[in-house]
């Protein structure tokens, strides 16, 4: 037996809002019992595989990669997993096993990408889905749970995925998403409109709410480059120069302005996010390089936020404004941290995946032990029961 965990909001967030992290994957298919997504109900000490079933009990070809696990905000024995050309599944038994849904509305495709399910715990029977299907990234909405689904949103042209949706804890119909195109949109009625909050020169692969005040977000793009806005995503703060960014252009024109400038109130940020293939270490004035992995939210406060790179485990306390190296027992740069997690009970209990090995450190990372996972993939997301901490998954991947 073996599994993860994750990482996210405040026990309330928890309770609002699903998971603030997104998986890699890659695993074996056909015997149903899938080693791509573990589980653990003891707090991470045994781990085991879950079951992908169809036709009642009998087994499913387990999906060969896992894009998001999401909690249903009211009920807890029940979860969402969106797969990589896969669909959308779901699981009453708090995550043990799973079935595929089946859209009554013929809409949603079993070989979808699922990138993303969000939910609200004003309106729990609403379900939102990031997909990518017949090549064109879309937003679905259900308001029955996922027995059926219609569609709210395209992007044009083709080829280009929506990446991320964010849904109000306190009003269902109050939704951002993020589109590869470099988009950040709003809906404030569920999707029957749409308005622009900001156009990105890449695209936009991530983005978190704040539970509290939906105008306050955080976003992470293509470059691995982490933003702040306070504003509904009018002007963003870039987190890695300390400046705000207008932000690209409109689709078709050429450059557009996207000049840096300072914001007041904004801090000079000691930690640069460079891109992916970007090298490590000094980044100048005392900067680090430190290209995104991960990215997540202390489920205790919006303001203390975590990123895992292959420089390291940092961590800001400021709301990204300025940001700390967390000293794990790996040497930096030796292995890339894929993931993170914070407990929903104690904010003091943080994991990490390096490799296939997950660290625990029950003192913000003073002492640290570590646990070997059975597989020779790397974890890639963490996801913790909000209400259930010893209730934990994790996502393994190449």
């Amino acid at each position: 037996m073996i599994v993860v965990l994750l990482i996210l909001f405040p026990i309330f967030l928890w309770m609002v809002c699903v998971s603030i992290f997104w998986f890699g994957g890659g695993g074996t298919s056909g015997s149903g019992k899938s080693g791509v997504v573990l589980r653990s109900t003891d707090g991470g000490t045994h781990w085991d595989g879950v079951l992908f079933q169809q036709n009642g009990t009998q087994p499913a070809p387990a999906p060969t990669e896992v894009l998001h696990v999401a909690f249903d905000p009211t009920r807890p024995d029940r979860l969402y997993l969106g797969a990589k050309g896969n669909g959308l599944w779901k699981s009453e038994d708090r995550g043990a096993t799973w079935k595929k849904i089946k859209d009554s509305s013929g809409l949603l495709q079993p070989t979808a990408d699922v990138y993303r399910v969000a939910m609200s715990t004003s309106s729990p029977d609403v379900i939102y889905i990031a997909v990518f299907q017949n090549s064109k990234g879309r937003v679905f909405r259900s308001d029955n749970q996922g027995g059926s689904f219609r569609e709210i949103y395209f992007v044009d042209p083709g080829n280009i995925p929506v990446y991320d949706i964010y849904v109000d804890p306190a009003n269902a119909d109050r939704i951002a998403i993020a589109t590869g195109q470099g988009g950040v949109l709003l809906s404030h009625n569920g999707g029957s409109t749409w308005s622009v909050a900001h156009w990105f020169r890449e695209s936009m692969v991530r983005i978190s709410g704040n539970p509290a005040v939906f105008s306050e977000m955080y976003a992470v793009n293509s470059s691995r480059q982490l933003k702040k806005t306070y504003d509904d995503g009018q002007n963003w703060a870039d987190l890695g120069s300390g400046q705000g960014d207008t932000g690209g252009f409109a689709p078709g024109s050429v450059g557009g302005s996207g000049t840096p400038t300072p914001i007041p109130g904004f801090p000079q940020n000691p930690l640069y996010f460079g891109p992916l293939s970007g090298s490590s270490g000094s980044g100048g004035s005392g900067q680090l390089s430190a290209a995104i992995e991960t990215f997540a939210i202390d489920p205790h406060s919006f303001e203390r936020v975590f990123i895992g790179a292959v420089e390291g485990l940092y961590r800001s306390t400021d709301g990204g404004f300025n940001w700390n190296r967390i000293e794990t027992l790996v040497y930096p740069s030796a292995i890339t941290v894929t993931a993170v997690a914070v407990h929903p009970r104690n904010h003091g209990t943080i994991f990490t995946g390096i490799g296939s090995e997950l660290y625990r450190t029950d003192d913000d990372g003073k002492t640290w032990s570590v646990r070997m996972l059975p597989t020779t993939l790397r974890i890639r997301g963490i996801a913790i029961h909000p209400t259930h901490p010893d209730i934990m998954f994790t996502s393994m991947g190449r």
